[in-house]
């Protein structure tokens, strides 16, 4: 095997493994113990994707701003059908709430509060990282919520 054979192989293997470890919970993760609370007056940019309906391979990005009260606003930009150009734009809104079990999840609504569907979420590392799955029957999506840092300072 010569020299170059060896680099391309390295750099695949090294490919293969970051996208498999990119969607599982890193060991450096601390899942926090209340997901609501770690959430509350952040900002992220999310992204899922998966099945959506008859749709296999559907892909959404997201800007949510939640509140001091954990509540938050969303901008949504969704991809169902590869074969067109046509994407869903939808702004929501979200409440995110605890069931009994324990197990958390952001509520989402449009207009005036017709009913968008629910993601169970889990955040990390005092909200940093929050994965989420949708809740809603053959619409398996998931994906991360990353929090937004603050701009740099002193940008000109």
């Amino acid at each position: 095997m010569n020299t170059t054979t060896k680099i391309f192989l390295g750099l695949g293997l090294f490919l293969v493994g970051g996208l498999l470890a990119a969607g599982q919970p890193q060991a450096g993760n601390k899942l926090d113990v209340d997901t609501c609370k770690a959430i509350t007056g952040k900002t992220y940019q999310a992204y899922s994707s998966g099945k959506f309906d008859d749709f296999p391979d559907a892909a959404s990005a997201m800007l949510l701003k939640v509140d001091g009260a954990g509540k938050g606003k969303a901008r949504a930009f969704s991809g169902y059908d590869p074969k067109t150009t046509a994407a869903l734009q939808q702004e929501l809104s979200t409440t995110c709430g605890t069931l009994p079990e324990g197990k958390s999840y952001l509520k989402f609504t449009v207009g005036n509060g017709v009913d968008a569907g629910t993601a169970y979420i889990w955040s990390y590392n005092n909200g940093e990282r929050v994965w989420a799955e949708s809740a809603m029957p053959g619409r398996p999506m998931k994906g991360w919520m990353l929090q937004v840092p603050a701009a740099p300072v002193g940008r000109k």
